[in-house]
């Protein structure tokens, strides 16, 4: 049983609090190494096993119901990893998390360091010869500075079998263990696991995807630059009713494409689109060929330590088994339909000629699928795979202006054509925010889904601030002062969504909107709106586009999608 306080930090951390997040992992860390290390006898193996865990963690932890349970689940992640990296010693795959911007560990001094690694190796040494049972938990005891108890509730069993466990391990160890101190995990464990967390803010498979692909190819790309370049940073979709929206079903799907150069890198792309009246399908000779074409660049690539980005890299087998590149979700029709997404094909199996699968955004998860059988389960059958082929030269000014161009014309629905979106909204933009508001006064919006869109908000507003702060550099000076007003703007609204997501929180615990958290809402919503207003303003004096004055003096219900008007 956890006690309130660790129940209360649970359950903080579930709704992003990072601080929160951070405390479980520097109380957890040790148990979650000293049990990797019970299963792969490498501590350095047992240590990524571990940090990877806590990532997926992060990623999924408000799925977790019940918050007692934190332990144990996070056990089985950590398993999942261990599994994972035993697996990947039979294929070539390229390591990920060696690169980008990860903390350094603070540094030890030769001697501590040395010493360390003695006492571990003479650790693990010694409980070889356990069983699996015994060497878990006395690697647990070992490792960490953690009671029976709350090895009890890691490893999901009673506080009595733990000590029945040490007893019997001692006796077989004969005093070895006994007179080893107890060790932790890495002093900079938490500092690289956090860092790794603040690095996926998007639940986008695109953002997900391209940004540790630049990074491994030596293209510099903060999450940020990402966000502003392809647009996320500045766009907010809403459906009538306030319910489950794809918030960046249009860009992931469709228009980064237009975008994705001016993150500085060149992608060789191989597509087909099989089931468009409107675009003529290539015989199944050419596809085969295309196919293997592909794998011949994948491969080339994944052997430059470099994955590539493939869209919906599974069979169709697997996507009905619930393979990791697909879920669902419930739409407001009631249908459940399958979202197919952009995974990384991060090694392969030459002589199987299968590709490693992993998606970031979802459980870091890893798959195998064949080569030439994977593709076509969507709507149009769309193949498609992208192999970076290294840096381009952009003109950074050229890209910067551009995004300032593209984040007015998501604020005024006018970024795509709904008529011929792939994914339809009723509002975009700032429209989005007063339907938001106006479904939330007359009690009909989800009171289910509002905190997340504070959430969603928050995330996108905190890229879209730091977006500015970032591309100014490439901007002339006479530009500083409005991306200045424009950055504050945003920073502004992340003070206020931190108030509006926790009535909505408190309005979900209730599962119902009371008349004094409508009116809350509603007021946090229009201030929002308001901050986003002057955001928008200042964009628009700093792109000197006389095309978007008055971009934000709009209402929602000019934003009616063609969706819309045909129900």
């Amino acid at each position: 049983m956890l006690d309130s306080e660790e129940r209360t930090v649970v359950g903080r951390a579930s709704q992003g609090d990072m601080a929160a997040f951070e405390v479980l992992v520097r109380r957890y860390q040790a148990s979650a190494v000293g049990y990797a290390a019970s299963i792969l006898r490498d501590m350095h193996a047992a240590e990524d096993a571990a940090q990877e865990a806590f990532v997926s963690a992060w990623l999924s932890l408000r799925d977790l119901r019940d918050p007692e349970a934190f332990g144990g689940w996070l056990r089985r992640l950590v398993f999942t990893q261990c599994n994972r990296l035993q697996r990947r010693k039979r294929v070539p795959t390229v390591e990920l998390g060696a690169v980008g911007d990860t903390l350094a560990a603070p540094e030890i001094p030769p001697d501590t360091a040395l010493e360390l690694q003695e006492r571990q190796r003479a650790l693990l040494e010694a409980v070889d010869g356990l069983s699996p049972a015994l060497k878990e938990t006395v690697l647990l005891y070992y490792f960490g500075e953690h009671s029976l108890k709350e090895i009890a509730a890691f490893l999901e069993i009673p506080a009595s079998t733990v000590g029945k466990r040490l007893h019997d391990a001692r006796a077989r160890l004969k005093g070895k263990a006994a007179r080893m101190d107890r060790e932790t995990a890495s002093a900079g464990f938490a500092r690289r696991v956090i860092e790794r967390v603040v690095s996926i803010p998007f639940d986008s498979t695109v953002l997900s995807t391209v940004v540790p692909t630049l990074q491994a190819a030596g293209v510099p790309c903060s999450w940020a630059r990402a966000a502003g370049v392809l647009g996320h940073a500045f766009t907010f979709s809403m459906h009538e009713g306030c319910g489950s929206c794809c918030w960046h079903g249009n860009i992931d799907w469709w228009l980064f494409f237009d975008r994705l150069e001016g993150l500085g890198c060149g992608f060789e792309k191989f597509q087909a689109i099989q089931g468009n009246p409107r675009i003529q399908p290539l015989s199944d000779a050419a596809l085969k060929r295309l196919k293997e074409k592909t794998w011949a660049s994948v491969r080339a690539s994944i052997d430059r330590g470099v994955p590539a980005i493939a869209w919906g890299p599974m069979t169709k087998a697997q996507q009905e088994d619930g393979a990791a590149g697909h879920d669902f979700l419930v739409w407001e029709n009631q249908y459940r339909r399958n979202l197919i997404n952009w995974a990384l094909l991060v090694g392969y199996d030459e002589q199987a000629k299968r590709y490693v699968v992993r998606h970031p955004v979802r459980d870091n998860d890893e798959y195998e699928v064949p080569f030439d059988e994977f593709g076509m389960l969507d709507p149009v059958s769309w193949y498609c795979v992208l192999v970076p082929e290294g840096s381009v030269a952009v003109d950074r000014e050229d890209v910067a202006r551009q995004s300032l161009v593209d984040a007015m014309r998501f604020s005024k629905g006018t970024r795509y054509d709904p008529e011929k979106a792939v994914y339809a909204v009723e509002a975009e933009g700032l429209a989005a925010y007063e339907l938001w508001q106006k479904e939330v006064e007359s009690g009909r919006a989800s009171v289910q889904h509002a905190a997340g869109f504070g959430r969603l908000l928050t995330a996108l507003r905190t890229a879209a601030a730091d977006y500015l702060n970032e591309v100014a550099t490439d901007l002339p000076q006479e530009t500083h002062r409005a991306l200045d007003r424009a950055e504050r703007a945003y920073r502004e609204e992340l003070n206020v969504l931190e108030e509006l997501t926790a009535t909505c929180e408190a309005a979900g615990a209730e599962a119902a909107w009371s008349e004094t958290a409508r009116r809350v809402a509603a007021r946090g919503i229009g201030a929002a709106l308001k901050c986003e207003q002057e955001a928008i303003e200042a964009i628009r004096e700093a792109a000197g586009d006389p095309d978007c004055r008055g971009a934000w003096a709009v209402t929602a219900s000019t934003h009616v999608s063609a969706a819309r008007r045909a129900r």
